[in-house]
């Protein structure tokens, strides 16, 4: 081990020069490390130094040209990506050589070692070094998630993911298989808060084939110019991995009750375009999870957004009938005919992993009831109130007007209802007194807000222009541009190409999609 140290260590230089090398010289040297590394046997990377220890522990290290040192100080993930990343599939592909048996018998405290040197590369790695070992980064993560599960703790895995994402891409907007891995986690081990600052970023760029930058490690690069499946740093991603993904977003943010995230992403799946009559099935759950959280939202049955395929909106009211029952009644029924209406389809929610939602939304009912009441009156008696509105869970009004007056505050300070309760005094009962729908600010945060709203717009510039290229420059638009040239020679600009026809837009491949019978 010690003879492959200088070659281990021939790049980056340390201490770096004085003159930063160009992109030249630094993809020269990159490729020429990773190379060379390649070549070496994978056992060779798991000898011991003189000092007895390994690229991966703490230890010491004589070489012929340095004193002792401290081995983590020398293999720095963070400096040293390339030989950490290497060493620790070799190391897990000794793991993962032992016997089965003898693997499912390992005790958890015999792999916390190799799981913090995962979890310090994911952490620390340098994103523009590892742009040249994409399939190896892309292999580490799968390996995290895949060792959580077998330690126990899925929810482990996903902070050191996120962070990985960030570290690729701070903005997150290119959806990746590392993306996919993490939702799943998240999902399963309902560490929903840890997977949030990723999961609430927008997705604008999807993965494409095509040609890689010629040098990576360019720093005008935007991170979908090297995310992409040419650089192994993400799979292919699938119309499947699209609607899963946003999808699992959507129940994330449904177990944080944030419904209007929740909305957000549901709506991205239902309207997906789509092609011929096949509507997948997970755009069909998404309806139904978006139908109970819009309602939540609103109080009112929901209409689909307008650029909703029209095969998918009929399939969406006949599959999603009983759903749309619900959030009728929620708006116009009673209360003891929208809990009827709920203990009628239990089987259905079961089935289909909506009964915890729809529990909410039977509890939602009255709040809405009492939010209403703001549209009528400013200033209400508690217990005009406690007479005129039902709990639906119950299908009676609640015990008392002391309870009224709990659920009254509770939505007060949860931000649910604008207001203020006054208790009663001496001979004045107690009421509520509504503030006003819009809310009145003043100057100062009003200009913070503005500014804050001109940095968002400024931070989008970028990637509109970016992905109107990518747009106009894709396959099957162009393809679609050159048909309406043919068709309508002589016609004018906005004749060829103005409207509403979006015929150049893909639809999902019939494989990827699970029709609605």
């Amino acid at each position: 081990m010690d003879k492959l140290l200088p070659l281990l260590l021939s790049f980056p230089a340390h201490p770096p020069p004085i003159q930063p090398p160009t992109d030249e010289q630094y993809d020269e040297g990159i490729k020429a490390l990773v190379k060379n590394i390649k070549k070496l046997p994978a056992k060779t990377l798991l000898q011991a130094t003189s000092g007895g220890e390994d690229i991966l522990n703490v230890g010491l290290l004589r070489s012929s040209s340095m004193l002792l040192t401290n081995l983590l100080q020398i293999f720095n993930p963070a400096l040293n990506s390339i030989p950490y990343a290497f060493a620790l599939l070799a190391r897990v592909n000794e793991v993962q050589s032992t016997p089965k048996s003898a693997q499912n018998n390992t005790p958890p405290a015999d792999l916390m070692p190799l799981w913090e040197k995962i979890v310090l590369f994911l952490e620390n790695f340098d994103s523009r070094q590892v742009r040249y070992i994409g399939s190896e980064v892309s292999e580490i993560i799968t390996i995290v998630g895949a060792l959580a599960r077998h330690l126990g703790q899925p929810g482990a895995a996903v902070s050191p993911i996120a962070s990985a994402i960030l570290r690729l891409d701070p903005s997150a907007s290119t959806l990746t298989s590392a993306h996919l891995i993490l939702s799943r986690l998240a999902l399963e081990s309902q560490e929903f808060s840890r997977a949030a600052p990723i999961l609430e970023r927008h997705i604008l760029y999807i993965p494409t084939t095509g040609p890689h930058p010629k040098r990576a490690c360019s720093l005008r690069l935007k991170a979908h110019e090297y995310l992409t499946p040419e650089s192994g740093l993400t799979k292919k991603i699938s119309i499947q991995d699209i609607l899963e993904y946003f999808s699992f977003c959507g129940s994330i943010f449904i177990g944080l009750q944030q419904w209007e995230n929740a909305a957000e992403w549901l709506e991205n799946v239902i309207t997906y375009p789509i092609r011929g009559v096949a509507v997948s099935k997970i755009m069909v759950e998404a309806y139904k999870k978006w139908t109970l959280v819009k309602v939540l939202l609103t109080g009112k049955a929901p209409a689909l957004p307008p650029n909703t395929n029209s095969n998918a909106t009929k399939a969406f009211h006949i599959i999603g009938k009983p759903y749309d029952m619900v959030a009728g009644l929620f708006e116009v029924g009673s209360a003891s005919r929208l809990n009827a209406e709920i203990t009628a389809g239990a089987n259905i929610w079961s089935g289909d992993g909506n009964s915890g939602l729809m529990r909410v939304v039977l509890g939602a009912h009255q709040k809405h009831q009492i939010r209403r009441l703001s549209s009528l009156y400013e200033t209400i008696p508690v217990s005009y109130i406690s007479e005129n509105t039902v709990s639906a869970e119950t299908g009676v009004g609640l015990e008392n007007q002391d309870a009224v007056e709990a659920l009254i505050s509770n939505m007060i300070s949860q931000g649910e209802l604008r207001g203020t309760l006054v208790g009663a005094q001496g001979g004045q009962p107690a009421f509520l007194r509504f503030a006003p729908t819009e809310r009145i600010s003043d100057e100062t945060l009003v200009e913070r807000e503005l500014a804050e709203a001109m940095g968002r717009i400024e931070s989008m510039v970028e990637d509109v222009k970016a992905t109107d290229h990518l747009l106009t420059h894709e396959k099957e638009y162009l393809t679609w541009v050159r048909k309406q040239k043919k068709k309508q020679v002589g016609a004018s600009y906005v004749d060829a190409y103005g409207g509403e026809d979006m015929g150049w837009v893909v639809g999902p491949d019939e494989e990827d999609l699970m029709a609605v019978m």
